[in-house]
């Protein structure tokens, strides 16, 4: 998988992997009548990824439990689909991973009826979805055949679609939808990336620093869509009357260990170079944390020294392997197992 599909695997899952922000969407994004029977303070992320390996390239899920207020328990299937260019086939997908979970439950022992499953597709590609939603559209059948094929449709969100002042949510969710819906039209991220920082520095003034670092790791880790040069403008701009002490955490790593490097020595190629080690730093950083986050929403806590070996690696192609792991493996034991074997070859 490449580095920038995975930037935007690991950007929606380091926001949708945050109860409150999967509830937000879900609340303000659902049919009414859907939305209505959920008790989402009551969502629960699920562990692991239902999504086979030869598809990892193309899909990402996230899997919330949920409790409905009068119908028992159900389970929320968030699929979020990351290609510039919609899945033909996925309802297929969709089915294929329903059963995963459903098969896992009457694995675990589940004696009752199986819970409902709500599939949701968030599409942010540069081209338009034509894709049908329901699954028998894909099944070449005579009508007196429908009755034997299974069917269902999925919630369907092309951020296309929307127009700004139609996004709804909390400031947070507002501005991952923006970013996402902009990514792949580089002319007007440009354009309006210094409102996407203005908002990370009001967001900031309000206790939320965490979105800053996971926006700016997006933007750095897309290089193709906006350009360090231009990045550096918007955040010089935005940030022009901070001193650089009282830089918000999210801009330090980036601007004061790469650009301001450059910067400081007073040459193109020195610029280059700094900007260049902003980014491989950012992207360290981004990798370990993704390692860390997939940790944290299985096991709930990583021991403290876990996490102080995970941050000391300093090698990318580890760290990838060990974010698969962090996925699949049972117990942390088997995953600090994993990790010894790993960092020793």
């Amino acid at each position: 998988m490449s580095n920038i599909t995975n930037s935007h695997d690991r950007f929606f899952k380091s926001v949708f992997s945050v109860k409150e922000e999967a509830a937000d969407f879900l609340a303000n994004y659902l049919p009414e009548g859907v939305a209505g029977i959920l008790q989402l303070d009551s969502l629960e992320l699920g562990a692991g990824s239902y999504v086979d390996e030869d598809l990892k390239e193309s899909l990402s899920d996230l899997v919330y439990r949920v409790d409905t207020k009068s119908a028992g328990p159900a389970l929320v299937y968030i699929l979020f689909e990351h290609k510039s260019y919609p899945e033909p086939l996925i309802a297929f997908y969709l089915l294929r991973y329903m059963v995963k979970i459903w098969g896992q439950l009457i694995e675990q022992g589940s004696k009752g009826r199986l819970p409902p499953i709500i599939p949701l597709v968030l599409y942010h590609g540069a081209t338009k979805w034509q894709v049908d939603r329901g699954f028998s559209r894909l099944v070449d059948h005579h009508p007196a055949l429908q009755s034997f094929l299974p069917d269902f449709r999925f919630l369907y969100y092309d951020l296309g679609e929307y127009e700004e002042e139609d996004i709804r949510g909390e400031a947070g969710l507002r501005m991952t939808l923006v970013l996402l819906k902009l990514i792949f039209h580089p002319v007007e991220l440009k354009e309006r990336i210094r409102d996407i920082l203005e908002m990370l520095r009001q967001m900031e003034r309000t206790g939320r620093p965490d979105y800053g670092k996971k926006v700016m790791s997006y933007l750095i880790s897309n290089q193709d869509k906006i350009s360090h040069q231009d990045l550096m403008r918007a955040v010089e701009e935005v940030f022009k009357d901070i001193k650089e002490g009282d830089m918000p955490g999210f801009v330090q790593t980036w601007y004061q260990e790469g650009i301001q490097k450059g910067l400081l020595q007073g040459r193109q190629e020195g610029l280059q170079q700094g900007m260049q080690q902003g980014l491989q730093q950012g992207l360290l950083t981004e990798a370990r944390e993704a390692v860390l986050d997939i940790l944290e929403s299985r096991f709930s806590a990583v021991p403290s020294p876990m996490a102080a070996l995970i941050n000391q690696l300093g090698d990318t192609a580890v760290l990838k392997k060990l974010r698969k792991k962090a996925a699949t493996v049972e117990t942390l034991e088997d995953f600090r197992q994993v990790m010894e074997q790993t960092c020793g070859n």
